[in-house]
């Protein structure tokens, strides 16, 4: 959770700004603007079948951050630990 989250939903947690030169430990990227549709070839398990399958959404997670090691990014060369 980032600064502006948290003073919106009044949790009392000690945050890091993200700025040049900050050591991140956990992040998740997000794109709003990203639209997309669920289908056989976007999830990630070993079903290919989902009630949501030609869903059209809007937002996408681009990247995760676990400790500071890149864990899932999207695209090409999909990377997921």
């Amino acid at each position: 959770m980032t600064s502006g989250p948290a003073k919106i939903l009044k949790k009392n947690i000690s945050l890091k700004k993200i700025s040049v030169g900050y050591q991140m430990q956990d992040l998740v990227l997000f794109d709003l603007n990203k639209q997309w549709q669920i289908s056989p070839d976007t999830l990630v398990g070993k079903s290919k079948n989902s009630a949501f399958l030609n869903l059209s959404l809007a937002g996408k997670v681009h990247s995760t951050y676990l400790r500071g090691q890149l864990r899932y990014q999207d695209g090409p060369g999909l990377i997921y630990e």
